[in-house]
């Protein structure tokens, strides 16, 4: 599992999460550190397309499976 945590540029209280897990990319909005919503699957052309992909990285996990 690869977690990606992104910064958005034009709301500094919001941070997207960016999971990829072995079967798609799932994407998470969290406000001052709270997350709203279930998430939902996306794609890669969408995470380009939206601007999200080009947003700065604040930390990156990776976590081995079993």
């Amino acid at each position: 599992m690869l977690r990606v945590l992104v910064q958005d540029k034009f709301n500094k209280d919001k941070v997207w999460q960016i999971t990829k897990l072995s079967h798609g990319l799932y994407l998470h909005q969290l406000i001052c550190g709270r997350q709203y919503g279930r998430g939902c699957r996306t794609s890669k052309k969408w995470l380009i397309e939206t601007g999200i992909a080009s947003m700065q990285p604040i930390s990156v996990t990776i976590k081995k499976g079993r």
